[in-house]
């Protein structure tokens, strides 16, 4: 019995700076965000009074690790950069506080709303890629749809294909760079929103 305790303290002994070491090595996780567009804090005049959502991510996206695209059929997920949560709500709120912000208009609704009888409009967004593609630039492909959000009624609905470089982050970190650029397609989706909704006939 004590040569049995004798070898299980040998091997712990082995054991323990091999345990520390993978401890010491192990990098920290890294979170991000999409940020909206700066602009102007909307005009008090009321704006346009409008639902957004839902909107729909691909189920690949739907995932806390950043997700890349390194060939048309090959993805890679980031093992230490995450999004720092759900990244369909992050996306959902960024276009709600742009579209606030262009339309200027304080009357946004995001879904799932409790009431929609002061609603004029309701945008649906059903994204189908938003990644870092193999060129090296973030690609957003988005089918929407502007409604009537009373009546249901379809008034406009459209495709948006935008591609945003990828550059250099200040810091060096690619994946912050991403976010960035993901952010500014988001933006871009959003004026072409923007420009949809303006072309509506005044109800």
């Amino acid at each position: 019995m004590p040569r049995f305790f004798g070898l299980m303290a040998a091997v712990a002994l082995v054991a323990a700076p091999l345990l520390l070491s993978g401890c010491a090595n192990s990098k920290p996780s890294r979170f991000y965000v999409l940020t909206p567009v700066s602009a102007p804090n909307p005009a008090a005049a009321p704006g346009p009074s409008l639902g957004v959502g839902p909107v729909t991510i691909p189920q690949y996206l739907d995932r806390p690790e950043i997700v890349t695209r390194s060939s048309d059929n090959q993805l890679q997920l980031a093992e230490f950069d995450q999004w720092g949560g759900r990244i369909g709500d992050n996306i959902t709120r960024v276009l709600a506080e742009n579209l606030s912000s262009l339309l200027k208009t304080d009357r946004v609704s995001i879904y799932p709303w409790t009431d929609s009888s002061a609603l004029t409009d309701q945008i649906t967004v059903n994204i189908t890629q938003f990644e870092r593609d193999q060129s090296g630039s973030v690609a957003l492909t988005a089918f929407w749809t502007i409604a009537d959000a009373q009546s249901g009624k379809i008034l406009l609905n459209g495709r948006s294909n935008i591609q945003k470089p990828v550059t250099a982050s200040a810091t060096g970190d690619n994946y912050e760079a991403i976010a960035a650029a993901m952010s500014q397609a988001l933006a871009g989706l959003t004026d072409e929103l923007v420009a949809a909704i303006r072309r509506l006939p005044a109800g």
